[in-house]
């Protein structure tokens, strides 16, 4: 709900447990009074202004010292800062006029209130599809206030989106930059500003690199500028755009939360800057590295919406916000339907294939209990290496009949999925050999190009590159009864120099690329509603809202050992659900089979390694977690309740719930060997006190009350293997029972 009052120029939107309030001041700025838990009584509000009435400027024309207005300082909490004047915090919003100047004061024009969420052109955006012919969706749970801001020197228009929704604590956000005069440069398009009252937080943001994707990192904030992002053309492995803020340094279920991410998936920029009064000035959305915009007249810029969750029941409440969200408000793919237990051929057979051999891996897939046979990379031009063949998407039938393996794959009852890398071109390929101009930096004052596993970025900012791949890509998926498509992207943006765009433009690429992915993803998706479209990039490196909005899944990692997963999917799970972190058992030596079905049933779950070298052990345990998969997974990972309970040095637990509480499934993960414990009480959270469950681990039932406050009690006597050794996990499945 939006509330406004006339009288006092205050917005209060609001719905059952959070509240967040703005206010129009004397001097027509937008100032952010309040973010928080509930506010029931919003009169006191205004007194959480920061004021000042010392402020005088020269008065150009009549050569006076002119006092601002008393009731404004330059330091109120704002929607929006001013850019070139004496408020020196970020401005999200950074335009260059016609004469070199990059003043902007944007001022008060009017709003309008309304029922719904507006979608973004060409940016995915929360509940609507990428097809759209609707100016607002979901009316009945969000509601959505639009400012309309002048700048004062130029006939520039800024328009600020703030929308809640009533059954979520999320506030969405998002800039329109209009053009109503000449042309200007926008240098800085953020899509967030958040002005804070207090910087004592803790910050936890995820890092890392390709195979070690997601690590959170917490650090208290104290006078330093904090900064996170990406300038790898996507998301990236280094930084994930999904962050939080949180009272407490790490706790699940008490304090104020604060969580951030960003519907895109290309360069992204977070700036969170503490200032002299212990605010918390932060700017947020697309990264201002190498980025112009050039706006003519009657010309607009969006930014991608930027989401905001609170909670004051700690990072719990935060995340599985966050999970509810995605799934129900994100995701335009079905996402409710079971996910299907997947094979791919990857680890187990690389780029050394026939079509011999993929039949006899797919009689095997099929006996574990698999559901759809993927075919990864090595199908197409004359690829036998990751030396060539990129952008030659033509079937190599000298080495596989294609039709003839899904013929058989079909008739198992399996469904059948091709890996594609559209993004990207190999030098040696006809595609290049054709089209040079198609790739990134060739124009560059340089003769050289970076190079990544032997291929080159194309220029997805030109619609003529696009629909080359296009042409490509359609004719396979029209003339192959494909189900499922990988798509994926191996390599990190170097050089962003366009072909077909002029000089004054270039800054214009890094976005385009993003809006050019886009593009192609939801026009195949359009074209071919029944394919089911996962996301990959070297893994984890594009793990984000924008690709989730096309993708109900990404494959989480290109590392698959179980001891290396489970940190990577704990970290993940934190912002995103579990049935968008795509989880294979691979062959990988360093853990158990056990080890490695456990990790991956927190997850999509599927499998890769070489069906026919199994042994009879391993394809048991491999059968164990398609059963377990069969049985509980649609209601418990998919559609479930995920709480966190630990992640120490010692061990991470979570369990995840069903939305009737009748099923559970529990997952500890032992990061060291600690030989001195014999014992150890799990206490688990999110099932029906009242309720009793059966323990599948020793048979025994439990109520849901003494197994959330006393705990489950391992024990293992004076001769028994240790119980904590490093990369074991203990699997607990509880279903509801009568006794």
């Amino acid at each position: 709900m939006i509330h406004f009052d006339r009288e006092n120029n205050v917005f209060h939107f609001f719905n059952e447990h959070i509240s967040y309030v703005v206010y129009i001041d004397g001097f027509n700025r937008l100032e952010t009074l309040y973010f928080g838990e509930r506010l029931k009584d919003d009169r006191d509000v205004l007194q959480a202004r920061t004021t000042a009435n010392e402020n005088l400027y020269l008065d150009k024309k009549m050569n006076l010292l002119t006092p601002y207005p008393g009731d404004f300082s330059p330091h109120s909490r704002l929607e929006y800062s001013d850019h070139g004047e004496m408020d020196k915090r970020d401005s999200p919003i950074v335009i260059r006029n016609e004469n070199g100047s990059t003043y902007t004061a944007f001022e008060y024009v009017r709003h309008k209130i309304y029922h719904g969420i507006k979608p973004l052109p060409d940016l995915p955006s929360l509940d609507a599809p990428w097809k759209r012919d609707e100016p607002f969706y979901n009316r009945d749970h969000v509601d959505t206030a639009e400012f309309v801001f002048r700048d004062v020197t130029a006939n520039l228009y800024l328009h600020e989106f703030i929308s809640i929704y009533r059954d979520k604590d999320v506030i969405v956000k998002s800039f329109q930059v209009e053009n109503k005069g000449k042309k200007v440069q926008l240098l800085r398009a953020f899509s967030l500003q958040l002005d804070l009252p207090t910087s004592d937080y803790y910050f936890h943001h995820f890092s890392g690199e390709q195979n070690r994707e997601r690590k959170e990192h917490i650090e208290k904030i104290s006078h330093s500028v904090l900064e996170i992002g990406s300038n790898y053309g996507r998301s990236s492995h280094q930084e994930n755009p999904f962050c939080f803020l949180s009272e407490h340094e790490n706790s699940y279920t008490d304090g104020e939360v604060i969580g951030f991410n960003l519907v895109y998936s290309g360069n992204w920029k977070m700036r969170l800057s503490p200032e002299p009064d212990r605010s918390l000035h932060i700017v947020y959305g697309i990264s201002d590295e190498d980025f112009t915009w050039v706006l003519g007249k009657n010309e607009s810029f969006y930014t991608p919406e930027a989401v905001l969750v609170y909670s004051h029941n700690g990072i719990d409440g935060m995340s599985q916000t966050f999970h509810r969200l995605i799934r129900e408000n994100l995701m335009t793919a079905p996402h409710t339907e079971s996910r299907p237990l997947l094979f791919n051929s990857w680890e187990g057979a690389y780029f050394y294939f026939t079509t011999d051999s993929l039949l006899e891996y797919a009689d095997h897939a099929k006996e574990l209990g698999v559901d759809l046979f993927v075919l990864d990379d090595g199908w197409f031009g004359k690829r036998d290496s990751d030396t060539s063949s990129l952008g030659d998407w033509t079937v190599n039938q000298e080495k596989i009949d294609l039709h003839r393996l899904i013929d058989h794959v079909h008739q198992l009852g399996m469904r059948f999925g091709l890996w594609f890398e559209p993004e990207m071109v190999s030098p040696n390929s006809e595609l290049f050999r054709a089209h040079p101009e198609y790739v990134l930096g060739m124009g560059e004052n340089k003769d050289w190009s970076s190079l990544t596993r032997s291929q080159l970025w194309l220029d997805f900012s030109s619609p003529v590159v696009i629909e080359a791949i296009h042409k490509q890509i359609h004719a396979i998926l029209s003339e192959y009864s494909i189900d499922y498509v990988k798509w994926d992207n191996n390599r990190a943006m170097g050089e962003h120099f366009s072909n077909f765009y002029p000089a004054e433009k270039q800054g214009e690429i890094t976005h385009r690329l993003t809006l050019g992915y886009f593009h192609l993803l939801g026009q195949l998706r359009e074209e071919f509603p029944g394919v089911f479209f996962e996301g990959c990039a070297s893994g984890g490196g594009r793990f984000d809202l924008g690709t989730l909005y096309f993708c109900p899944q990404i494959w989480c990692s290109d590392d698959t050992i179980g001891s290396m997963r489970a940190t990577i999917q704990y970290d993940t799970s934190l912002g995103y659900p579990l049935s968008a972190i795509s989880s294979h058992v691979s062959a990988a030596l360093d853990d158990s089979y056990r080890t490695k079905v456990d990790v991956a049933l927190f997850g999509t779950y599927g499998y890769e390694m070489n069906p026919t070298k199994l042994q009879d052990a391993d394809k048991e345990e491999l059968k164990r977690g398609s059963e377990i998969y069969r049985t509980y997974h649609h209601n418990v990972i998919q559609e479930g309740v995920l709480y966190h309970l630990a992640d120490n040095d010692l061990y991470s637990s979570m369990i995840s719930v069903s939305q009737d509480q009748s099923q559970a499934m529990a997952l500890c993960f032992c990061k060291r060997t600690r030989p001195y414990s014999y014992q150890f009480t799990w206490k688990l959270r999110g099932l029906d006190p009242k309720k009793r469950y059966l323990c599948h681990l020793d048979h025994k039932t439990y109520s849901g009350e003494y197994l959330m406050k006393a705990g489950y009690h391992f024990c293992n006597d004076s001769y028994g293997e240790p119980l904590f050794q490093r990369g074991k996990t203990l699997l607990m499945i509880l279903t509801e029972s009568n006794y």
